[in-house]
């Protein structure tokens, strides 16, 4: 009987210190690594060929721009140590440091800063928020002059995405092993990506700024929120990016865990893509805007977390209008609106989302069937689901934007711009919608720019392409002696600035 006493006493202490060592609190965490769970794969690894923002904030730790953002949303310098900006507001003089190197040991040139400017400028993915760019002149070996087409206030704060510095050799082969397997410039370069489980790298020791505290990265491709919040608590990952609203409370409670929320600029909407026979009908896009309960929707698929919209631009922003609402919801209308284009008993429709976004389309296919429309649910793996968007091989997505920059014309000119394959998934455009957002571009003031958005808006959201449903709460969780952690302004976790706890 003692020694069933001692025995049990012993497994007790055991399950306490296992407890303690492996929770998401332990105090045995590799101090030279990190492992940030995320709930998708990246898209690729080419700065040239992305513009979604988790591959944006993954690849903001492998390449270096002109620029940075800070956690005040304030410019800094990166690899451009000073700039200079000429009263007509057009021509940017950048000096750029001598101390930097591409990860193969290569130095970074002004040559490589022209190549990388105009490179951005003729990409498909970066060019909609370059293409004001009229001429990069090289003026020295340490001064780049960049000349814009118009004066464009954004362009210095656009700057921290897409002037990540690139190297013409780089891309021999038309860019594929970029893609796959970069030589990039920033602090941390590239291992590993095993596709749909983990993209690996380590620390730089050439980086300029000094060697990054953490010597291991990795992202952990975990799909399932609540699979992601147990990885965190059992200690498999340190941080998630991935925190399911309705773990947040219990994680808030665990000790060792730290969970941080605060409003997010990125928006999440549905996409309809008018290509398609039965969408190309304005009274059908119209009539799924209309069937749409966006509060039930928030309510359902994110515990609350979320603020519902009628429009994409936010809130401070030329355009505004808190009682901006064309197509209010209203199952009636929408249903005479059905009827109206011939489909009174409703048709098949297919629906495409990554697994992440599965409870939002079990709402929105109960909020279809009100109107005769039969969703089926298409999960697709990250990668594919991009490549189906791209190729417009689709006929109804759900998918998050958000402004890297807080001002309309870069929430929006990707969105609308008719032909743009990054970031345009809908096929939707016209003379009309293209005329509006240039000339929201050039305008001079704000007042003229708030009707033109105002006027671009009404537009868009009455011809239906998009459904806006809510601005997303961002929500991060992650070990408590991780130290220099916090929600950036446009989501770009910046792992150099964090450490652990001595």
């Amino acid at each position: 009987m003692k020694k069933n006493k001692l025995l049990v006493i012993f497994l007790v202490i055991a399950m306490i210190f296992s407890a303690t060592a492996c929770g998401g609190g332990g105090s045995d965490v590799d101090k030279e690594s990190l492992t940030i769970g995320i709930d998708s794969d990246a898209v690729a690894l080419d700065p040239l060929r992305i513009n979604d923002t988790l591959t944006m904030s993954i690849l903001s730790n492998v390449y270096e721009p002109l620029v940075r953002m800070d956690s005040n949303s304030e410019i800094v310098p990166a690899l451009a140590t000073k700039w200079d900006v000429d009263d007509s507001g057009k021509v940017y003089t950048f000096t750029i440091r001598k101390d930097a190197t591409f990860h193969n040991g290569d130095p970074i040139t002004v040559d490589d800063v022209k190549y990388s400017l105009e490179a951005a400028i003729e990409s498909d993915y970066t060019g909609p928020y370059m293409n004001f760019i009229d001429k990069v002149e090289i003026i020295d070996d340490e001064t780049v002059k960049v000349t814009l087409k118009y004066a464009y206030a954004p362009f210095l704060a656009l700057c921290t995405t897409y002037s990540q510095v690139v190297k013409e050799d780089f891309y021999a082969d038309g860019g594929e092993s970029m893609s796959k397997n970069p030589i990039g410039s920033g602090p941390y370069k590239f291992v590993e990506w095993a596709q749909g489980d983990k993209l690996v790298f380590e620390a730089y020791d050439g980086y300029y700024g000094g060697e990054p505290s953490i010597k291991h990265l990795t992202y952990k491709i975990i799909g399932n929120s609540t699979t992601a919040s147990l990885a965190l608590e059992s200690g498999d990952i340190d941080m998630s990016l991935n925190v399911g609203t309705a773990d947040v409370q219990s994680l808030s409670e665990k000790d060792g865990i730290s969970v941080l929320e605060q409003p997010s600029s990125a928006f999440y909407f549905v996409g309809l893509n008018t290509t398609v026979d039965k969408l190309k009908d304005v009274r059908v896009r119209q009539a799924i805007a209309k069937c749409i309960n966006k509060e039930n929707l928030v309510e359902g698929a994110n515990d609350g977390y979320g603020v519902v919209t009628n429009t994409f631009i936010a809130e401070g922003l030329p355009g505004y209008d808190e009682n901006f609402n064309p197509l209010p919801y209203d199952v009636e209308g929408a249903k005479k609106l059905m009827a109206e284009a011939g489909y009174p008993d409703g048709f098949d429709l297919k629906i495409s989302i990554p697994e992440s976004r599965s409870k939002h389309a079990q709402l929105l296919k109960a909020d279809l069937a009100q109107i005769g429309i039969n969703l089926e649910i298409g999960i697709i793996e990250t990668g594919k689901f991009w490549e189906d968007l791209e190729n417009l091989d689709y006929e109804m997505m759900i998918m998050g934007w958000s402004y890297v920059v807080m001002d309309p014309d870069v929430g929006y000119y990707s969105l609308y711009k008719k032909d743009d394959l990054s970031g345009n998934y809908t096929g939707y455009g016209n003379a009309t919608t293209d005329g509006l957002l240039e000339a929201g571009r050039t305008a001079s003031t704000n007042e003229e720019r708030a009707k033109i958005y105002a006027e671009l808006e009404e537009t868009v959201m009455t011809d239906a392409p998009y459904v806006p449903l809510y601005w997303r709460s961002d929500v991060i969780a992650f070990n408590s002696q991780l130290e220099g952690v916090t929600i950036p302004p446009c989501g770009f976790y910046f792992v150099y600035n964090y450490k652990w706890a001595e």
